[in-house]
């Protein structure tokens, strides 16, 4: 997943022209087509493999939390700090899956996935979703 926002600074000069603006356009087109080449490269490389572009963002994170919301987890108030195996102020601590990991397990299903490898504990609940019972999960 892509989640870096990259800027790079240009100079085209204080004064806006037809001729600046037109320098603007191609210069933004050619960092786009580049940038496509590039992911594509990857894409057939089998680098990455790249979401459905059809499926707008707002389905994707409604679909997320329906099925999250039957299986939110356990939110628990502890008051020991097993690093430092001493008693702390209260803190609250939540074990389950979260938004952001369900999301990545939907990526895996969308691909095709056979088993999930993580060293994070809360991917054992993915079993008691049924949309998810084609996918083995491996915690290590």
């Amino acid at each position: 997943m892509i989640h870096k926002r990259i800027t790079q600074k240009e100079d085209f000069g204080k004064n806006s022209t037809a001729h600046t603006k037109q320098r603007i356009q191609t210069r933004v087109k050619n960092k786009i087509d580049e940038f496509i080449s590039y992911i594509l490269a990857l894409s057939r490389e089998k680098k990455i493999m790249i979401a459905n572009p059809d499926v707008k963002l707002g389905d994707y994170l409604n679909t997320s939390l329906k099925l999250l919301r039957p299986h939110i987890g356990d939110i628990s108030i502890t008051d020991y700090c097993y690093a430092c195996r001493r008693k702390i102020p209260p803190r609250y601590k939540f074990s389950g899956l979260g938004h952001y990991d369900l999301q990545h397990a939907m990526n895996a299903k969308e691909f095709s996935v056979d088993e999930f490898i993580t060293f994070d504990k809360g991917f054992k609940l993915l079993s008691n979703i049924p949309d998810f019972n084609s996918v083995s999960v491996k915690v290590l």
